[in-house]
């Protein structure tokens, strides 16, 4: 299997109003953050917030002094709301056009991605290039992302109309599930995750390559 050189960054999205997080001075700045709202990004437990996002500005918040005020936005609501500047940053997100026309971006964490196959299809395969060439495959992504497809990858399948697109990660695997499409490439920073929670299917109907972006 040949691994593709790139990298996929989980990057904090600022927008484009000005300031600085000077560590030697006293903030006296409120942050209005949107969090990633999916599990294990951002989700609610007993009415508090959790996830890996909520952990990283509760680790900004302690290094920087400076207040963040959170809630929870679908990517597609996210880049409405950098747009209309009602939140100042966004966490964690993959770099898209979209959201890159809203804000900067600013890498915190860069992650492998992983191919998740049809298992009746992944025999026919010796590298994740012959899955993505293959025009019978249909592959899941999400409303507003492209998931961990290259900008490449993601137009070649849009121009091909092989996307099948769901709001939310949980819904991709549902999809591999219930074989309305063929494949998923998803980051396994929380990729993971959801495979767990499709234990009893995901992992009956599906095998997969980890590839690692250099």
């Amino acid at each position: 299997m040949k691994a593709i050189s790139l990298l996929i960054s989980l990057q904090v999205l600022i927008g484009f109003s000005t300031y600085a997080l000077a560590v030697t001075e006293v903030c006296g700045r409120k942050f209005d953050v949107g969090l990633a709202a999916y599990e294990p990004l951002a989700f609610r437990e007993g009415g508090r917030l959790k996830g890996l996002a909520h952990d990283i500005i509760q680790e900004l918040e302690k290094r920087t002094g400076c207040k963040f005020s959170e809630n929870e936005y679908p990517r597609r609501s996210a880049i409405n709301q950098m747009r209309t500047m009602r939140i100042d940053m966004f966490l964690p997100s993959a770099s898209t056009s979209e959201f890159e026309s809203v804000g900067d971006f600013h890498p915190i964490y860069k992650s492998e991605r992983a191919l998740f196959v049809l298992k009746e299809l992944g025999g026919k395969y010796k590298s994740i290039e012959e899955v993505i060439d293959d025009k019978t495959v249909k592959f899941g992504a999400l409303i507003g992302g492209q998931n961990a497809l290259t900008k490449e990858e993601f137009q070649l399948l849009t121009k091909e109309n092989r996307l099948v697109t769901t709001p939310a990660p949980d819904g991709l695997f549902q999809l591999l599930k219930e074989r309305r499409i063929h494949a998923v490439m998803y980051t396994t920073l929380t990729a993971n995750h959801y495979v767990k929670k499709n234990t009893s299917s995901t992992n009956k109907s599906s095998k997969y390559w980890i590839q690692r972006r250099l």
